[in-house]
């Protein structure tokens, strides 16, 4: 569209800008200069008000004092200034710390709404080191910003030289007649929904036929009625093609759609030029061309440090995403071979949720491949004259690039005496950039020989981005980067992406550290299995639940409703009906089975982010993911599972609600009705889940199961219990998984102390855990096996068995936990190991003297813990291979045993007879009753006696005391009574 003419829309009579500062900052000088337009002979301590005269909007420039008794006025001179300009002196840094530490809070203290040009002033004082210059810039003022949104530029000036003055009152002039806040939200990163309603009425009042586009002639009317110059056809068809290149539905059969007016209205934001969204003038768009290989990124990558603005200056950018309404579907995806419908709003949403606070990046490789080079041109956006061998960090604000997430880049040495050092950033690096030469074929070959193989060496976990530098040196007869570096990423996996640069022609400079950046906080691994070319398992069992949960109707697609509910959820903007056609049409011309009659299944889903990632959009994956909790592993995040805070001697149970909710899964995912669910429909069941989380100990074995490896609903509620009992966070988790909607507090309610309920000689518990203690031998094992059905012989070394008990009408889940032998000592080092036991049983070979002896020193272990630690369980003793013939001296000392310390004599199993005598129900009673079958060892007693002595002489002391107090209170009124009468 043509040229801006005037701004009407600010409808200004004058921009009022006040000068403050601190005293010798420039302040003064400043406002004559661009005034007289040149450096004053003589200055006085205040300038009056100056007028600028301008073709448009004239400025009046207040210069201000910096006196503490002026300081009234100065701030009375911000509030109704429509700008600021807050100065420091660039050779006194000091005074920039007054800025932050004093200036700011005042504006911000009296709630000034102008907005603040930050300008260090004598910038010909510092010493003539351009490249260090603009890197102090950048790493100062990128902080400063940060705290204080409320300004909009920082830049350099110097009076004396004339440098940038008048760019200063420029910047303050544009903040005021093209404000970006009713345009764009800084903490969303996106155009306001008012500035996207008025676009949309604009469009609607512009499509004079209704035909949801603009054509040529109504393109040209619009052109006229806002900037009163007609298009030329040339222009109207160059800016479609402009549109149609980087935006395909925003040019259909009849003329510019809504999509693509919306799309230049971003580019003008995105570019910093927001007179041209207030005055609608179309800018020249920046096309870059990117690397491309297998793996790499296809798509174009987000505008980045585009913005013309003069040297030194440092601006506060909008990061706009391609499609400000809706992701990009249907033609784009044909014309560029895949991709997605959710895609474009994904890189301003993803970082947000990856919980990274900036990304660290290593430089390395070969002497005299453009390191350093590489790190200053970045910074600093030009290529250095004088380059020091090796540069300090350097920081690139958050404000970089889209995702907003700091980058500090490491430069390196290349000497043998500083490899250590190298090898220790590297390993501390997140992303890796390893350079090369491309006019020195060597520096290519070292990759391949030494570099690579040396960062697998060390075992680094981190992206590796490969870069040719000085490409303007490149023959141009060599062949292709796809072509050479397809071999070397084929080997070496860990590299992300290859990208070839020029640092002295500022070619894809900034590109280099985009990847970098992306690479760490959307990261390919978790994601896609290189080797087998798809979806890593977790990846795909995340996308299944997100689908499922999608999927409201649970009719095993997702209708249109429902699609568009996913895109605004996790892109906040919606898909239009075109779009979401688009998206369908791609997937079912690539995979028929991907659409059904009712929307896009699971299998296109899973298709679409396979496209996603096939062309290196992973932010869109990642934003996805990251909207439905998932970190970086791609499992649920911690900030997401409440911290759990009980007592040692407390624990967790599923209320009743999980539990319903549970058997409601279980009948869902019998498939055949059997009652059971098989270890096919258990894998369909966690199918949702990260891993199976009972594919392991202690859960693999723990529960009954069927003749054909079924678990019934009692044995899978036990698996529950069990996993609540131990790992109520992972239990909590693996809820969420398999589709549970509940909060924390409606899954899991939490049981009373174990010494209140001694002293209440009751318990509310319904899931029991039981120690089984015993020497080796003894029959441990098959007292478990036998709880679960199973022969002794079926054992595998399980620690755990969990099932129901029907007690009284009631049903309770005891769950045992096999103790060996060689583990007691260490489990009686932790004072608290015994608080979440409610029962212990000792169970000893009943024909073996010696497995008696062992089982009672166990025994008086354990109870001496209790005594000691006041976590006092309740205790059987189990005299198992009844069977077999008894040893007459076990049989009578461990009923004597058993008789001295206060607990029930031993109870004779069977195991190979299944002759257990009532043994579990016999143990949850024991249980129920935790103030009873307590042991006592002799040390105990002794304590118990000396205890009831004391109390004892305390009462009695406590009986004298009151008699005398009673009686000299009696006497006392005996005298007061006989001296009355007297």
């Amino acid at each position: 569209m043509g040229a801006a003419s005037s701004s009407p829309a600010a409808n200004l009579r004058g921009v009022r800008v006040a000068v403050v500062g601190d005293p010798g900052t420039g302040k003064s000088s400043l406002v004559v200069s661009v005034a007289k337009g040149h450096f004053p002979d003589e200055i006085g301590s205040v300038v009056p008000p100056t007028r600028l005269a301008a073709d448009r909007v004239p400025i009046t420039v207040v210069d201000t004092s910096s006196r503490p008794e002026d300081r009234k006025e100065t701030m009375a001179e911000c509030i109704t200034a429509d700008a600021v300009v807050l100065t420091y002196s660039y050779d006194c840094p000091a005074t920039l710390q007054r800025a932050c530490k004093f200036w700011l809070p005042e504006l911000r203290r009296i709630k000034l709404k102008a907005p603040v040009i930050l300008v260090g002033c004598k910038m010909d004082l510092i010493v003539r080191d351009d490249e260090q210059r603009q890197l102090s810039h950048e790493r100062l003022t990128a902080p400063i910003m940060h705290a204080f949104p409320q300004i909009v530029t920082c830049t350099q000036c110097s009076a004396l030289h004339q440098i940038q003055v008048y760019e200063v009152f420029d910047y303050a002039q544009k903040a005021v007649i093209h404000p970006i806040d009713p345009l764009y939200d800084q903490e969303t990163r996106s155009i306001k929904p008012r500035c996207m309603a008025a676009l949309k009425r604009i469009f609607l009042l512009c499509d004079e036929d209704k035909d949801e586009a603009l054509s040529d002639e109504e393109l040209n009317k619009f052109q006229v009625r806002c900037y009163n110059t007609a298009l030329q056809p040339a222009e109207i068809l160059s800016l479609k093609r402009v549109v149609q290149q980087h935006m395909p539905l925003g040019v259909n059969d009849n003329g510019l759609t809504f999509i693509g007016f919306l799309y230049i209205h971003a580019l003008f934001i995105e570019k910093r030029m927001l007179e041209d969204t207030w005055t609608a003038r179309q800018p020249e768009p920046i096309k870059r061309k990117l690397p491309t290989h297998p793996g790499a990124p296809l798509s174009d990558i987000p505008h980045h440090r585009e913005v013309a603005t003069p040297e030194c200056a440092t601006t506060r950018r909008a990061q706009i995403s391609q499609n400000p309404s809706a992701a990009e579907a249907g033609e784009r995806e044909r014309e560029r071979g895949g991709g997605g419908a959710m895609a474009a709003a994904a890189a301003a949403t993803a970082a947000n949720l990856a919980g990274k606070q900036g990304v660290r990046v290593v430089v390395i490789g070969d002497p005299g491949t453009g390191k350093s080079s590489l790190v200053v041109s970045v910074a600093t956006e030009q290529f250095p004259e004088n380059v020091p061998r090796v540069m300090p960090p350097t920081r690139l604000p958050a404000d970089y690039f889209p995702d907003r997430v700091p980058i500090t880049i490491v430069d390196t040495s290349s000497s043998p005496e500083q490899r250590a050092k190298l090898i220790a950033e590297c390993q501390a690096a997140d992303a890796v950039v390893l350079t090369y030469a491309c006019d020195r074929p060597g520096t290519l070959e070292r990759l391949s020989s030494f570099w690579l193989p040396e960062l697998r060496r060390l075992q680094l976990k981190a992206p590796v981005i490969v870069v040719g530098c000085k490409l303007d040196l490149r023959d141009e007869q060599q062949v292709s980067l796809e072509q050479v570096m397809a071999p070397i990423m084929q080997t070496f996996r860990e590299i992300e992406t290859c990208i070839e640069c020029s640092a002295l022609r500022q070619i894809q400079v900034p590109e280099v550290f985009y990847y970098a950046q992306k690479a760490v906080l959307h990261p390919t691994a978790p994601l896609f299995d290189q080797e087998a070319q798809s979806l890593k398992p977790r990846c795909v069992r995340a996308l299944k639940r997100i689908f499922i949960l999608c999927d409201h109707d649970r009719d095993g697609a997702l209708s249109d409703v429902e699609l568009n509910d996913f895109q605004v959820k996790c892109f906040n903007a919606p898909l239009q009906p075109t779009e979401i056609a688009g998206v369908k049409r791609v997937v079912q011309e690539k995979m028929p089975e991907g659409v059904s009659d009712n929307g896009l299944t699971l299998t296109g889903f899973l298709f679409l982010h396979a496209l996603f990632i096939e062309k290196g959009r992973l932010e869109t994956t990642w934003t996805v993911l990251r909207k439905f909790g998932y970190d970086n592993e791609i499992k649920l995040r911690d900030d997401l599972i409440p911290t759990i805070k009980r007592a040692p001697d407390q624990t967790l149970e599923l209320t009743n609600q999980a539990i319903d909710f549970l058997r409601g899964i279980f009948n869902m995912f019998d498939t055949d009705n059997d009652d059971a669910l098989l270890p096919a429909e258990l894998d369909d069941l966690f199918s949702t889940a990260p891993e199976h989380p009972w594919a392991a100990n202690p859960y693999i074995d723990c529960a009954e199961r069927n003749v054909l490896g079924g678990l019934s609903l009692e044995g899978f509620l036990s698996k529950w219990a069990l996993m609540t009992l131990l790992d109520p966070a992972n239990s909590f988790a693996n809820l969420i998984y398999v589709g549970y909607s509940g909060d924390f507090g409606s899954a899991f309610t939490t049981t009373r102390k174990r010494r209140v309920d001694r002293k209440k000689q009751q318990t509310q518990r319904n899931v029991f855990q039981c120690y089984v203690f015993g020497p080796r031998g003894a029959g441990k094992t098959g007292l478990l096996q036998s709880f679960l059905g199973r022969q002794s012989a079926d054992a595998h070394g399980e620690r755990f068995a969990a099932n129901t008990v029907d007690l009284s009408g009631s049903r309770k889940t005891l769950i045992l936990r096999e103790i060996p032998e060689e583990d007691v000592r260490s489990l009686l080092t932790d004072r608290e190991s015994l608080a979440p036991c409610d029962v212990a049983v000792f169970v000893y070979d009943s024909c073996d003297e010696f497995s008696w002896q062992r089982a009672r020193d166990l025994l008086v272990e354990v109870a001496t813990h209790g005594e000691n630690t006041g976590y006092e369980v309740p205790c059987l003793i189990v005299a198992a291979k009844d069977d077999l013939d008894q040893s007459p001296l076990a049989l009578q000392e461990s009923t004597r045993v058993s008789q001295d310390m206060g607990i029930e004599t031993p109870i004779p199993i069977s195991v190979r007879l299944r002759d257990l005598n009532n043994i579990f129900c016999r143990i949850v009673e024991a249980a129920q009753q935790p103030h009873l079958s307590i042991p006592e060892t002799e040390a105990g007693k002794t304590r118990r006696q000396y205890r009831q002595l004391l109390n004892r002489s305390l009462m009695v002391v406590s009986v004298g005391a009151a008699v005398a107090v009673v009686g000299i209170a009696a006497y006392r009124v005996y005298a007061a009574r006989k001296n009355t009468s007297s």
